[in-house]
């Protein structure tokens, strides 16, 4: 069973504390129970939501969390009870001098309006402490960017044996995208090619994954657009399953039957239609220019011929219902 243990920081309102310093700290700490065997995740959460004109006049304190969890209730209490842990503390008190201060308060994550990555990274055995260094830096660097909503990391998994799993989130995919091309990031990546080389990232802000196209570098693809595809692929499948198939499962009980023709359109749409209409599609999914003008054009043709295709559809198999028997 995991367990999980979450200490909240408070930034007095009246702290000139530097950004960058405390970002730099406080991924420090997360990652000082890294090493402790029965580690599961880290996950830092920076201030829920924005204040408000009435708390900014009041002037309340900022406060971030870090969750650790573990395998075992003895893993979380050896985390406690660590040296590393004191030490990170003692740290805290003397760098800040009493601006930022250990406090207890409930952490919550909202996903809402955010935009996700996941990323996996392959760490060959022996090379972990070196690994760990990088992290920190980069998840002190990242936290530093607007719209930065918190970050997880996860230890190797049974089956995974040397891939950490990281899942960052930002305010929507502008902040994403800012930090994914962002000159510091782009250095820290050149600065430890090891690890980037065995680097798998996958954004993660769709309605749909799995079936529309993802490229690292480019703006998660529209919902609305893989829907558009999903309806040409659905609606052929069940005018055919409604005129020539729902009648052979007369006999059958109501649940069976729907069960059924779900399994048969949801198997033909995923493994069938969909993979063939984003692959005819990705220069509308995803136009590979940055123009603003050029983009807008791409958006109404593919627009256009998704609506033609659709009508097209509609009207022959209105005709062939009401003709073929």
């Amino acid at each position: 069973m995991i367990k999980s243990t979450a200490t909240s920081f408070e930034i007095s309102s009246a702290a000139e504390v530097q950004s960058l310093n405390f970002n730099r700290w406080l991924t420090d700490f997360a990652y000082g129970a890294l090493a402790l065997k029965g580690f599961f995740s880290a996950e830092i959460i920076p201030p829920d939501l924005a204040p408000t004109e009435t708390e900014q006049d009041q002037k309340l304190p900022a406060i971030w969390s870090v969750i650790h969890r573990f395998d075992s209730e003895e893993a979380c209490s050896a985390w406690l009870n660590s040296t590393e842990r004191k030490s990170q503390l003692d740290g805290l008190a003397s760098e800040f001098q009493g601006q930022v201060k250990e406090c207890a308060a409930r952490a919550s994550l909202s996903e809402h309006g955010s935009s996700v990555v996941a990323i996996e990274t392959y760490v060959a055995p022996g090379k972990e402490d070196r690994y760990f260094q990088w992290k920190r830096k980069l998840e002190a660097t990242q936290s530093s960017f607007p719209g930065y909503k918190g970050s997880y990391l996860q230890a190797p998994v049974p089956g995974r044996d040397n891939y950490w799993s990281s899942i960052l989130h930002f305010g929507g995919t502008d902040a994403l995208e800012f930090w994914l091309h962002s000159e510091q990031r782009l250095a820290l990546v050149a600065e430890n090619e090891e690890f980037e080389a065995a680097t798998r990232l996958q954004v993660i802000g769709s309605t749909f994954p799995g079936w529309e196209p993802t490229i690292t570098g480019k703006p998660v693809t529209p919902a609305w657009k893989t829907a558009c595809l999903v309806v040409l692929a659905l609606y052929p499948i069940l005018v055919v399953q409604r005129h020539y198939f729902v009648p052979l499962l007369n006999g059958l009980n109501m649940a069976l039957a729907v069960a059924i023709t779900s399994l048969c359109s949801v198997g033909v749409v995923s493994f069938i239609c969909m993979p063939v209409l984003v692959k005819k599609f990705t220069w509308w999914l995803l136009p590979n220019t940055t123009e603003k003008a050029e983009t807008s054009k791409i958006e109404r043709n593919g627009t256009t011929i998704v609506l033609a295709i659709f009508l097209l559809e509609v009207l022959l198999l209105s005709y062939l219902v009401s003709v073929v028997k």
